[in-house]
């Protein structure tokens, strides 16, 4: 649904939505909603107020759970099995990090530095350049499902997991729980 000042409108399966379960919304640089759900990506067309099918060649398998923008005009995306980039209809993706399978990304962050965050269900995954680095509770992370990341105006990146709040400060996790 849609909140248009006087109510909400409602955007299913009428106005263009291929699949009712919605993981992620992320508004582009340019304005646009794109819509990441259980078959795949649609952005939203404000003209017609419909959903317009993004073809993804690859990910046709894979359900969509994450989004981010990736500063340079395309789209990170995380999904239940690995992740992958999209720009200039061109996907690149990754199922594995070092032969550890990168399983249900359900968050994507990229940081003022443009290195790339991924929370996975096994643990939080960095890709600095060319090089991938994965945190675990081994590693001081809370929890090793990684349920939501944002990053502060410090730079720290705050991690939500299953077992409380983790804080990445770039040499050390400092974690916060119940306790």
């Amino acid at each position: 649904s849609c909140w248009d000042g006087n109510g909400f409108l409602p955007i299913d399966v009428e106005e263009g939505l291929q699949d009712i379960d919605v993981d992620d919304l992320l508004l582009g640089p340019d304005g646009q909603l794109w819509v990441a759900h259980a078959t795949g990506l649609a952005v939203y067309d404000d003209h017609d107020r419909r959903l317009q099918p993004v073809a993804l060649p690859g990910l046709e398998s894979h359900a969509l759970v994450s989004l981010a923008n990736d500063g340079e005009g395309g789209l990170w995306i995380g999904c239940t099995k690995g992740v992958a980039h999209w720009r200039n209809n061109q996907i690149e993706q990754w199922l594995e990090v070092d032969g550890d399978a990168m399983d249900e990304v359900e968050a994507v962050l990229v940081d003022s530095q443009s290195r790339v965050w991924f929370g996975t269900g096994d643990g939080l995954v960095l890709l600095d350049a060319d090089h991938w680095r994965r945190y675990r509770r081994a590693d001081g992370l809370s929890h090793d499902v990684v349920r939501s990341l944002i990053e502060d105006r410090d730079g720290r990146i705050w991690v939500a997991t299953l077992g409380g709040v983790s804080c990445f400060d770039g040499d050390e996790f400092i974690t916060y729980d119940i306790d």
